[in-house]
C-alpha cells in the first residue's frame, strides 16, 4: 500500500497542451500506476485553452483513481467529443452502486474540487451509477475563446 501511495503522489510530467494529448498522457499513466485497461475514442475538434485542458486532464485523473480504488475492476473507456463543447464520459465497468449522489460526502476531496471548479467554468456534470453496471461520469462544458 506504501508503494501505491507513493505513485499517487509523485509529480505527473505535463508536457501536452492539448486535451487530445493531455487525457492520452493521463490514461497511460492509469494504465502505469494502477493497471487501468482504459479504452479511449475522441471526435471532433483538438481543444488548446490552458485552463480547460488542465482541468479536463485533472478530472479524468481523479476519476480513473477513482475507478482503481472503488470499481472493482480494471477497465474503464473515456470518450471525448469536442466541437462548440466538450463532452466526456468517463466509465468503469465495475460493480456500480445503488443510489449514488455527487457531492463531497460521496467522492475523494480532490475529484470534489476538480468537479467545483469545471462547475465554475460552466460544466454540467452527471453520475450514473447501477448495481452491476459501472459507474459513468458526464461532464459537458463551454470551451471558453481565448485571445
Amino acid at each position: 500500500m506504501t508503494a501505491q501511495l507513493v505513485s499517487l503522489v509523485e509529480p505527473i510530467n505535463r508536457t501536452h497542451h492539448d486535451l487530445r494529448g493531455a487525457i492520452e498522457a493521463a490514461i497511460a499513466d492509469a494504465d502505469e500506476r494502477y493497471g487501468l485497461h482504459v479504452t479511449f475514442s475522441y471526435s471532433g475538434e483538438d481543444i488548446q485553452p490552458v485552463r480547460l485542458v488542465h482541468v479536463l486532464d485533472e478530472l479524468v485523473r481523479e476519476a480513473l483513481l477513482n475507478v482503481s480504488m472503488h470499481a472493482g475492476t480494471t477497465a474503464a473507456s473515456v470518450e471525448v467529443t469536442a466541437a462548440d463543447e466538450v463532452w466526456l464520459r468517463v466509465r468503469d465497468h465495475g460493480h456500480g452502486t445503488e443510489a449514488f449522489q455527487l457531492d463531497a460526502q460521496t467522492m475523494d476531496t480532490h475529484l470534489a474540487r476538480v468537479l467545483r471548479t469545471a462547475r465554475e467554468l460552466g460544466a454540467r456534470i452527471g453520475v450514473h451509477s447501477a448495481p452491476g453496471q459501472g459507474t459513468s461520469l458526464r461532464l459537458r462544458i463551454p470551451i471558453p475563446n481565448e485571445a
